[in-house]
C-alpha cells in the first residue's frame, strides 16, 4: 500500500512539472532583440549610447602603452592568450526623459561566439574617474578577450570578428554591435 502512495505522488508531482513547464514554454515569451549598428544610438536607462570608437589590443602591448593602468596587468596573462578590446561609447541623456534621473551603465557585458563576457570593474573605474550623468561624455570600457574560448582556427581571426554590448536581456535585449575597430599592431 505504501509503495503505490509513494508511486502514485511521484506520478503526481511529474504530471505537474510536465504541465508548468508546458504553460511557461506557452505563455512566456522571448526577449525582443533590438540591435543597433556602430554609430546608431541606442537607448537604455533614460540614456542614448552609441559606440565612438573600439581598438583592439595585444594584452601586453595595450599595458606598455598605458603604464598609469599597469596594476591591473594579471601576471598570468599575456599577448598570448588574452587581447584587449578598449570600446569608447558615447552618452548623452535622452531629450524625451530630460529632467528625470538617469544614469550611465556602467559594467555593460559583452557577447561574440556565443561567449558572455563583462569587464573588470576596477580597471573600468580608473579609466573613467568622473561620471556627470547631466552632460554628454565618453566611458571607456576595457575587455578581455581571452584565448580559451576560442579554437585555434577561431583566435587566429579574432581581428576579423563582431563584437555587442548588451543592454538589458529581458522584455528587450539591446545590443550595440561593434563591427569597424581599429587594431592596435
Amino acid at each position: 500500500m505504501k509503495n503505490k502512495i509513494k508511486v502514485f505522488f511521484i506520478v503526481f508531482l511529474i504530471i505537474i512539472l510536465a504541465l508548468r513547464i508546458y504553460y511557461v514554454n506557452k505563455n512566456k515569451h522571448l526577449p525582443i532583440v533590438i540591435e543597433a549598428a556602430q554609430g546608431e544610438k541606442i537607448e537604455y536607462c533614460r540614456m542614448d549610447y552609441s559606440i565612438d570608437s573600439a581598438m583592439l589590443w595585444e594584452y601586453d602591448d595595450f599595458f606598455q602603452k598605458n603604464q598609469q593602468y599597469m596594476y591591473f596587468k594579471d601576471k598570468n596573462r599575456s599577448s598570448e592568450n588574452t587581447k584587449m578590446l578598449v570600446v569608447k561609447l558615447r552618452f548623452e541623456k535622452n531629450s524625451v526623459h530630460y529632467g528625470e534621473e538617469a544614469y550611465i551603465a556602467d559594467s555593460v557585458p559583452i557577447t561574440y561566439v556565443n561567449i558572455q563576457n563583462w569587464t573588470d570593474p576596477e580597471l573600468e573605474k580608473a579609466m573613467n574617474p568622473y561620471e556627470d550623468v547631466n552632460t554628454t561624455g565618453i566611458y571607456t570600457i576595457p575587455y578581455e578577450i581571452y584565448k580559451e574560448y576560442f579554437t585555434e582556427e577561431k583566435w587566429n581571426d579574432v581581428e576579423k570578428m563582431e563584437f555587442r554590448l548588451v543592454f538589458g536581456t529581458y522584455p528587450e535585449r539591446k545590443e550595440l554591435i561593434i563591427s569597424n575597430y581599429e587594431v592596435d599592431r
